[in-house]
């Protein structure tokens, strides 16, 4: 069942698993959406309060995702199916936290304590800080740095490498006392890793001896890409055993606002599925008990809602469809055995039947038409009855030998146009956008610096000292009055204020070192300042 969630701001760890197997939670909110995640692989879903997971914009209480994990399927040379397929934490788990053990270490106190409720976040601001301060005496490595998971204990059975770090002297050895550092994207990245061999599968899939490295980053508030979310993902086989075809999908339950009234689409030359407003008008959803008595709200995006789009930026999809609740099209509904996970993941209902388009031929992708063309197959063409939707897309990865690795890339893009429809165009813009980046190399790296005015050198506002250590200093000339923000790199508030007498002095000292903003407004004129805390 679908529930409205809050926020939740601090990493916290509850037990989940029959093997003693914490998960930890946490969420993203560098740019202008809240991304809930856990280390049991489940991405933009609340698994804390079985909630939605993706709130868009900031503090609206709008969510745009239900919930979207990873399926994974191979096939052994006995003919049994490995399957690691999750929906959303209610049905159950297939993905378990912490890195692959070959002694099956995982009851151990000792892999507990280093792996199973972790979830490592790093800030592009705090490795800039640590590069240029790491000799310096009087410096402390901060904690998300000292801790970063570049190297497993063996003894737990668990792989010498795990995180890539830039290794300043090639020795092989993460030393961040030596310089060395996490090697992100974005400007803040989350960084958790998962096995499918501490337990049973609730999907009753064969375990594959898998272990998968998730890195979600975000990019900055300030950048036009403040509505985009990105996954890397890194598919370790830790197994002595091939899987033959194996096979990646990403699944996603999309809720715009209110999750009743949404379309399902694919895009293939994109390698994207996406989903939007069935209207132009998303209203709230009430669920109400024998009373009346409202016991769940789903807050609409009112007019001109958003649309939402998963594309894969270096692999091309194989098939997409989305997949039904019980009650609408029978031929899409929810694969419940491996045999359906496996046929749904090669465009073919959960009963063999192989997928045709309206024209009553095959195809590999569902609804694959732009819904701004009335002669395009879209459901928005088939006046199809709007409903809740989820979706899958897929990519073949081939046999996947022993020690072998599988990388790939996605975004999760968010657009909000003049209409429900025009959403989708604005999507298909913004993708392509993305793309272009992604192909060029210059996606990943953080656009802070370049991406907002910094007026240093304004010399009508002076702020100093900077770096500062404790009291950083406004002072203006021929401005007496104007409001001012501070915020940490991550784009939380610090302090703010209205200033009527043209200076003022901000004490800095509780606050640790790192990179912070200062915005200044006055009537419509905005400065911003980058300050270093000592």
């Amino acid at each position: 069942m679908k529930k409205l969630i809050t926020s939740i701001i601090l990493i916290a760890l509850f037990g989940t698993f029959t093997n003693a197997q914490a998960t930890s939670f946490i969420t993203l909110e560098n740019n202008n959406t809240v991304a809930d995640l856990n280390n049991t692989g489940f991405i933009y879903h609340d698994a804390q309060n079985e909630g939605q997971g993706l709130e868009f914009p900031k503090n609206s209480e709008q969510f745009m995702m239900y919930s979207s994990a990873f399926w994974f399927y191979g096939k052994a040379s006995d003919g049994l199916i490995g399957l690691s397929a999750q929906t959303s934490s209610s049905d159950g788990y297939d993905q378990f936290p912490g890195p692959h053990s070959n002694n099956n270490s995982y009851n151990n106190q000792a892999y507990q304590n280093e792996y199973g409720s972790m979830i490592w976040v790093v800030e592009r601001a705090t490795i800039d800080y640590h590069i240029a301060n790491y000799n310096n005496s009087n410096y402390t490595i901060p904690s998300s740095i000292l801790d970063w998971p570049a190297h497993g204990d063996p003894s737990l059975g668990v792989s010498e490498n795990l995180a890539p770090f830039v290794d300043v002297d090639n020795n092989g050895i993460y030393e961040p006392e030596n310089g060395d550092y996490p090697k992100i994207k974005g400007c803040i990245a989350a960084y958790f890793i998962t096995n499918d061999d501490a337990e049973t599968h609730d999907s009753n899939g064969s375990s594959m001896g898998i272990e998968i490295h998730y890195m979600i980053y975000q990019l900055s508030e300030f950048d036009d890409l403040n509505k985009s979310n990105f996954i890397d993902l890194t598919v370790y086989n830790r197994s002595d055993s091939t899987h033959f075809d194996f096979t990646t999908s990403l699944f996603a339950d999309a809720d715009i606002g209110n999750y009743t009234d949404d379309y399902f689409g694919t895009d293939s030359t994109r390698n994207m599925m996406y989903f939007y407003n069935s209207t132009n008008d998303d209203t709230t959803y009430y669920i109400q008990d024998n009373q009346n008595n409202i016991i769940e709200e789903y807050q609409g995006y009112g007019k001109n809602p958003p649309a939402i789009g998963l594309t894969c930026l270096n692999h091309t999809l194989s098939s997409s469809a989305y997949l039904m609740w019980p009650g609408n099209n029978t031929d899409f509904l929810y694969p419940n055995t491996p045999v359906e996970h496996y046929n749904m993941m090669n465009s073919q209902t959960p009963n063999f039947i192989p997928w045709v388009d309206n024209n009553g031929n095959s195809t590999n992708f569902i609804f694959n038409g732009d819904p701004n063309n009335s002669n395009a197959w879209s459901e928005y063409a088939e006046n199809e009855t709007a409903g809740d939707r989820a979706g899958i897309m897929t990519v073949k990865n081939g046999d996947f030998s022993p020690q072998d690795t599988i990388s790939l890339a996605y975004a999760i893009v968010i657009e909000r146009g003049n209409s429900n429809l025009n959403s989708v165009t604005q999507l298909i813009g913004k993708v392509d956008e993305i793309r272009q980046l992604y192909n060029a190399g210059s996606l990943s790296s953080c656009p802070e610096d370049a991406s907002i005015t910094v007026n240093e050198d304004n010399n009508s506002i002076a702020v100093y000292p900077n770096p500062v250590n404790d009291v950083l200093n406004i002072e203006t000339q021929n401005i007496d009055q104007y409001s001012y923000k501070v915020t940490s790199s991550k784009g939380q508030l610090i302090k703010d204020g209205h200033v009527k007498h043209g200076n003022e002095i901000l004490n800095l000292n509780n606050y640790p070192p790192g990179v912070y903003f200062l915005k200044i407004w006055n009537n419509d004129n905005v400065d911003t300042f980058k300050i270093i805390k000592n």
